[in-house]
């Protein structure tokens, strides 16, 4: 399943199947399998397929229950199918052969909107009830489907990408200031906004709800966090994550095709490689077989040594694509299909990987995202043990991750123990008193005062505590909305290609079982992911289960910039004419950001990270206020749009 889109009227206007139509168009090129539309009374609905489970093979949606006046189009992947159809009291006999978007309509007809608290999987979808011209629509609790809106009136149009909305459903909108405003700070928190001011996006873990009363949007999911894992033995931590590890991955191999594995070096990606190759072998799960794809990235952060140790120990066959420098226009060009800036340089390097994996037939490909991010260890560690009053402990933790190549540095090591203890109100007093806290200066003061961008950046913080500072930090950064951000542009690099990214680590069960671990259990003896390491241990070769390090990614943007004119785009910009930015520091910025990565300087990478996003910003504007919009390449067939 691959994308939906739609459109209804709340106010009872008849849905033009023009326009319907026209959003079909603008998601063709997620759909390798085709797209189908579903129109009635003042209703649209959207379905994009690429056929990955084995029910979406035969399934054809939108589904509808003509009895009960309702219609869903649905884009995800349900893993609790047999729990849900025995609550559902579904005939055994049909358990296998209704698709995922039936079943969750069955479980609406009974729960109503409690339907998403009985759903476990990667899915959005939108369900339309005709008698009561009411909406309703779910993202999942981690936001690996994407789900975007706009509201016009009495009238609401739905996609899993923004530009679908943006070309698609009304005149492009204006720019959203405030989030240009945060992308142009380095620090991405709005995880409902979008740089159009008109169209928005369902965060993670949220639903909606539409009608002629208005639109209503909650959050139905939030961890536990109270919740904390004591066990007497070491090895009862192992068996669970190892457990939970083992479902995750089996949940994500639901498919008859051949699987692929976004395969690196380090222990994430090569542990997903080696259990699916258990299950696969074993019998236990119905894919075709097992391949990995890498890249190869010339030089002495080159990880093929590694990643071919794993595909050598489980006898895979293995792809491999070597890194190329971009080229001019490439990112541009980019932006231009999607109508959305790029907050990774990444497509010099995934896309030849998504279209070898296409080539070989693989539209399912499984990642290591996610471990890092809810069993790592972070800086706010620090101050828990100072806190606790560990010091010996604290001393030892800073004199090894001192001797690390990446060490961020004794003063913020010792502003990361102390700063966070320090009461809220004290926290803002000294800011005052130091003149902290004020937005970058390359941003036009006036323009971030008007848009108020230190409440939009104080919104990292939603509230949510937990026992310790290092369990709220996890978080806050797992959910942040520069991670929701960057996984919609990750959905988008594979859709072009026909094919889905699948996440095992941003499983909801693991992600409750890494919130509720014992600091202990996240770093020991100056092993980050100590027990991740321990319990993927028999699936990874021994020198891929003790590396620490992974090379960093911040010279692709530099590369990124110089590929795009280097300090051209930088001396005659919009967002300066606009007032954004501050034209003259800008490229002061980037004087010192050449300077620093010229002399082999590691200060270089956040300068770098912030001028690429402030380039992206500026070719985003570019395309949006000037060049004609250009439909999305399409790399797969044609395909037909089937009218139910």
């Amino acid at each position: 399943m691959s994308a939906i889109a739609g459109l209804v009227h709340l106010d009872g206007r008849p849905c033009d199947p023009a326009a319907v139509q026209k959003l079909a168009d603008a998601l063709a090129y997620r759909a390798p399998g085709g797209t189908s539309i579903w129109t009635e009374g003042s209703a649209g609905l959207v379905h994009g397929l690429i056929v990955t489970t084995p029910e979406s093979a035969t399934e054809r949606q939108p589904v509808v229950d003509a009895g009960a006046g309702l219609a869903i189009t649905f884009d995800g992947r349900l893993d609790n199918r047999a729990d849900l159809s025995r609550l559902l009291d579904v005939a055994i006999v049909d358990r296998g052969a209704i698709g995922d978007a039936e079943l969750t309509l069955c479980a609406y007809r009974v729960f109503g909107d409690a339907v998403v608290d009985h759903l476990l999987g990667d899915f959005s979808f939108a369900i339309w009830e005709t008698p009561r011209r009411r909406l309703f629509c779910a993202r999942d609790a981690m936001g690996v489907k994407p789900f975007c809106y706009r509201v016009d009136r009495q009238s609401i149009a739905w996609a899993s990408d923004i530009g679908v909305l943006a070309a698609a459903a009304g005149p492009i909108p204006a720019p959203n200031e405030g989030m240009v405003g945060e992308y142009l700070a380095g620090v991405i928190t709005d995880k409902r906004e979008t740089l159009f001011r008109d169209i928005l996006r369902l965060p993670p873990a949220h639903l909606l709800t539409a009608d002629a009363r208005g639109i209503a949007v909650r959050a139905y999911w939030r961890p536990d966090p109270r919740r904390e894992l004591r066990y007497r033995r070491d090895e009862e931590y192992v068996e669970q994550l190892s457990e939970l590890a083992h479902s995750a991955i089996a949940a994500r191999l639901r498919t008859r095709r051949t699987v692929g594995v976004m395969l690196s070096g380090g222990v994430d990606s090569s542990a997903v490689t080696g259990i699916a190759t258990q299950l696969w072998r074993e019998g236990v799960v119905p894919c075709a077989g097992l391949e990995t794809f890498s890249i190869s990235v010339p030089g002495p952060d080159d990880e093929r040594p590694f990643f071919d140790q794993v595909a050598d120990r489980w006898q895979l066959p293995a792809h491999c694509t070597t890194v190329r420098p971009p080229t001019k226009g490439q990112f541009r060009d980019e932006i231009a299909r999607h109508l959305d800036v790029l907050t990774y340089a990444n497509a010099p390097a995934m896309d030849p990987l998504c279209k070898r994996a296409q080539q070989r037939g693989v539209d399912v490909l499984l990642t290591g995202i996610g471990a890092d991010e809810w069993l790592g260890s972070g800086s706010a560690a620090y101050a828990d043990l100072l806190k606790q009053g560990h010091l010996g402990a604290l001393a030892r933790r800073w004199r090894y991750e001192a001797s690390l190549k990446d060490f961020m540095g004794w003063r913020a090591a010792a502003k990361a123990a102390v700063w966070p203890l320090v009461p809220a109100l004290a926290q803002h007093a000294i800011k005052r008193a130091l003149r902290r806290g004020r937005p970058p200066a390359w941003l036009d003061p006036d323009f971030a005062a008007r848009i108020d961008l230190a409440g939009r950046l104080a919104r990292h913080d939603d509230g949510l505590r937990f026992p310790s500072l290092e369990q709220t930090e996890t978080w806050h950064e797992g959910t942040s909305g520069s991670a929701v951000h960057s996984a919609e542009m990750f959905d988008r690099a594979g859709a072009r290609f026909g094919i889905e990214h699948w996440h095992p680590f941003l499983d909801r069960r693991l992600v409750e079982f890494g919130l509720a671990l014992p600091a202990e259990q996240r770093w020991r003896d100056g092993r980050e992911k100590d027990l991740f390491r321990r319990a993927m241990a028999p699936h990874v070769p021994p020198a891929i289960a003790s590396r620490l390090l992974s090379p960093g990614a911040s010279g692709a943007f530099v590369e990124a910039i110089v590929a795009e004119g280097g300090p051209a785009p930088f001396d005659d910009m919009a967002a300066e004419r606009l007032g954004w930015v501050r034209g003259p520091l800008v490229r002061e910025l980037y004087q010192r950001m050449t300077h620093l990565y010229h002399s082999g300087d590691a200060r270089y990478s956040p300068m770098a990270w912030t001028l690429w996003l402030i380039l992206s910003i500026e070719m985003w504007l570019q395309v949006v206020t000037r060049a004609p919009i250009t439909a999305p390449e399409r790399f797969a067939a044609e395909s037909e749009t089937v009218v139910q």
